[in-house]
């Protein structure tokens, strides 16, 4: 979702909110940039360590593919599997990316993303972007 920019659509859907449509996996603290428009609830949710996960699932299965969807949490996972030489478990990737989560700046987040998606591909076999 784009989130919901003009008054009339404010009003119609969101009782007068202005948000994006989605959540941030992420201590909000340490986010180098919020929009001003995102409205922030806490929650407390349990977590594995996708890295530890995978390493179970390599002898499992013949094909591991990923669906990635982390609302900005991928710069982080992405990094941490690299350092766990696990990353290259994943033989296929469909990967969101959230470079806003990162900077307003609209060059800034192109150049973040495309150096997320660079890191996939050398280490995964079919990497699919969108975003």
């Amino acid at each position: 979702s784009r989130g919901k920019h003009t008054e009339e659509m404010r009003k119609k859907y969101n009782e007068g909110r202005l948000q994006g449509g989605g959540s941030h996996i992420s201590d909000v603290r340490v986010v180098n940039y919020l929009p001003n428009n995102v409205e922030i609830d806490e929650n407390t949710v349990e977590c594995i360590d996708f890295n530890t996960f995978l390493s179970k699932q390599k002898d499992k299965y013949e094909k591991i593919i990923v669906k990635m969807d982390i609302e900005g949490a991928e710069f982080n996972i992405i990094d941490h599997l690299i350092a766990n030489n696990s990353l290259s478990l994943i033989d296929e990737i469909y990967i969101e990316t959230h470079g806003r989560f990162k900077t307003d700046n609209a060059d800034g987040v192109k150049i973040i993303e495309k150096e997320l998606l660079d890191k996939c591909k050398k280490y995964i076999k079919q990497v699919h972007h969108w975003s």
